[in-house]
């Protein structure tokens, strides 16, 4: 979509820090964003590669782990 990954912390960072990345992303990318990038939030979630993450990601992955099973128990 912007033609770009981005490289995130290796540790967990302050609040805040996700989305000052994603700005600076999208601003280098040379695309026009002046909601900052809120505007692509839904093209970047249908972008991403959660499978990936879950298993990558210790802490991302037990949350999307919690999430799916809350998801199951309220699809019964």
């Amino acid at each position: 979509m912007f033609g770009r990954g981005c490289t995130t912390p290796a540790v967990k960072c302050e609040k805040g820090e996700y989305k000052r990345l994603l700005r600076t992303e999208i601003r280098q990318s040379g695309i026009d964003a002046p909601l900052g990038g809120e505007e692509f939030a839904e093209d970047i979630v249908m972008a991403m590669d959660l499978g990936h993450v879950e298993t990558s990601e210790e802490s991302l992955g037990r949350f999307l782990k919690t999430l799916k099973g809350l998801f199951h128990q309220f699809s019964r």
